[in-house]
């Protein structure tokens, strides 16, 4: 649920004071640290607002999401080497199974 609440206070971010913004950004915040943890639809709505395209289109929403990433970052950065370490685990038996086709193929020893 805090996952759609946080992407409105994002997306909707233009417009409003200062004061304002930064009372959106420790809503945002709470609901982060207080989980413990980002699900990957959450954490693809910030980086989304933290791409150059988004920076453009909407820059409130683009500070917001770097003040909220900044904010967050111990809570986001577990979970983002989490997924890092799985893709590297997922992706360690293709990189052995190429190499030994490689070595098979130039005679390596």
């Amino acid at each position: 649920m805090h996952i759609q609440f946080i992407e409105k206070l994002l997306l909707f971010s233009s417009g409003h004071d200062n004061q304002v913004k930064a009372h959106m950004l420790d809503i945002m915040g709470f609901a982060i640290t207080d989980s413990g943890s980002v699900s990957q639809p959450l954490l693809d709505i910030i980086l989304e607002c933290l791409l150059e395209k988004s920076q453009k289109m909407n820059p409130s929403a683009f500070e917001l999401a770097k003040d909220l990433f900044r904010r967050t970052s111990g809570v986001i950065e577990q979970f983002l080497m989490m997924v890092s370490f799985i893709c590297i685990s997922e992706l360690l038996p293709v990189a052995r199974i190429l190499f030994q086709s490689f070595k098979s193929k130039v005679n390596v020893q």
